[in-house]
Order: C-alpha cells, then sequence, then structure tokens
C-alpha cells in the first residue's frame, strides 16, 4: 500500500524480461476487469501502481481482487497473452544531426563509438545488426519517452554512456546506452549513444497527424519496434510529406511462455 489512494505491485528488481512480461500482463488484465473504486492504472518495466478511491473500495479488498485477477492469467500455465502490435519505423542511421551533437560536446560520431566497444568493424555493420533484431517497448515515460529491449538478435549491442552527459539531444533520436535503445521524442539533455533519426515522431499532444487520433503516442509498453535503415532523401520525402504518411502499425496478441512461476 502506499498512502490509503495507492496500491503499488513490484514483480521483482531484476529488470527482467519476465518480469516486464508479468507486469503488463496483469496491468492489462486489471483494465479489462473494471475494478469499483479503481481511477488509474499505470504499468512500469517491473511494477504496476494503481490509484483508487478509498470511498469507494477498501485497499485490502483491491489487494484481493488483484490477486485473483493474476491468478486468472496464471492459469495458462505460464503462457501469457498480451495486446500489442508490431510498429515498423524508418530510421536514418547516422544522420548529420547526430553527428553535429556529437562533434558539438566534442566526442566522436556515436556509432563508430558503437562499432569499436563491440568489436565491430564498421558503421554500416552496426547498422545491420541494429537494425535486424526485433525490440520490445519495455517502458514508456514521460511525455514521449520509450525504452527498448531486444527480442531476438544475431547479437546484443551494447555502448557505454558519455562520460559528461549532453547538452542537448537532436529531438525524434533514438540512442543506445547498454543494451537498451532510447527515444528523444524532443531537444533534451542526455547521455546514451545516438543512433540515428526518425523523420517523423512518435509523440504529438497536439495530434496533428491520424495515427495520433486515440492517443498521443504511437509505441506503448508491449508493443514491438522494427527499424528499417532509410537514406538522406528518404529522410527528407517523409519528413516533408509528413501529413500524408502512413505509420506502419499492426495490431495483434503477444504470446509469450515465461519460465518458473512468477506471480502477485
Amino acid at each position: 500500500m502506499c498512502g490509503d489512494q495507492f496500491l503499488s505491485i513490484y514483480y521483482g528488481d531484476e529488470g527482467s524480461f519476465e518480469e516486464n512480461v508479468l507486469a503488463i500482463a496483469h496491468g492489462q488484465a486489471i483494465e479489462e476487469a473494471r475494478m469499483e473504486g479503481v481511477l488509474e492504472t499505470a504499468v512500469t518495466a517491473s511494477s504496476i501502481l494503481m490509484r483508487y478511491n478509498p470511498s469507494l473500495i477498501d485497499g485490502t479488498e483491491l489487494m484481493g481482487q488483484v490477486k485473483e485477477v493474476a491468478r486468472g492469467v496464471r492459469r495458462a500455465k505460464g503462457k501469457m497473452r498480451i495486446n500489442s502490435a508490431m510498429v515498423t519505423l524508418p530510421m536514418f542511421y547516422d544522420d548529420p544531426w547526430t553527428r553535429e551533437c556529437a562533434e558539438a560536446h566534442h566526442v566522436p560520431p556515436n556509432l563508430e563509438v558503437i562499432a569499436k566497444f563491440n568489436g565491430i568493424g564498421s558503421i554500416e555493420e552496426v547498422v545491420r545488426f541494429h537494425s535486424a533484431a526485433t525490440y520490445w517497448v519495455r517502458y514508456v515515460a514521460g511525455p514521449g519517452l520509450v525504452g527498448l529491449i531486444p527480442l531476438s538478435q544475431e547479437r546484443v549491442l551494447l555502448a557505454p554512456k558519455y562520460e559528461r552527459p549532453r547538452a542537448w539531444t537532436p529531438s525524434r533520436t533514438f540512442g543506445l546506452g547498454g543494451h537498451v535503445t532510447s527515444y528523444y521524442p524532443f531537444e533534451m539533455p542526455g547521455g546514451i549513444q545516438l543512433l540515428g533519426r526518425l523523420p517523423v515522431p512518435l509523440f504529438d499532444a497536439t495530434r496533428s497527424h491520424p495515427a495520433f487520433g486515440e492517443s498521443p503516442a504511437i509505441c506503448h509498453i508491449g508493443y514491438r519496434i522494427k527499424f528499417v535503415p532509410i537514406t538522406k532523401e528518404e529522410y527528407s520525402e517523409i519528413e516533408k510529406n509528413f501529413q500524408n504518411y502512413e505509420y506502419h502499425i499492426e495490431r495483434d496478441v503477444f504470446e509469450t511462455e515465461l519460465k518458473g512461476d512468477e506471480g502477485v
């Protein structure tokens, strides 16, 4: 319990994929149960935070209902089904804006840093390895901040963080820190190695594009992401015709089998 209006549920502190899947699956089941008195449910990388009205439901009673929902999710013998989507994104890797940012902060081009750190011979190979993977949206934080982990890959790319954080980062860029690929929706400080830039936003509070009709965000926790490398010319064409751009989002159900007997 967190006071008399919040209930926090933790699934562990390892930051594992299993913990994340459990939190997402249980969070979706809680939402679908429409429990009386529950005002809001927020799922993070390995926990769920629920806000409720104590005049409508007691915290102990709510916890009992949450456990019952969790048991229902686990009855499939470890098999988890999550409402998901596959989102394909055009990425201009090694773009001039992230190179300019690196130069302004007196560090080498970031893809060169990643190549050297992973013992890879060229930037082109880094792009091939990174774009070959399918990524899992592990968390969504703040307005449009997204963290991805690779689901499958020939090898997992790793990257060190900046020794001194950047004063600014170009908007609509992705970077790599450790094994996590993260998104910068706006120009902001940062400290991970930059990979490239998107010609279109993943977050739009104004909802100026039809794709943002239901939500100001394209990517949600539990979605999967694929990156498609594009050229400078393709980037310019997509950016120029943004209002006519069709986001590639295929909604589906993601199914995975977890080890062990995790639960609330």
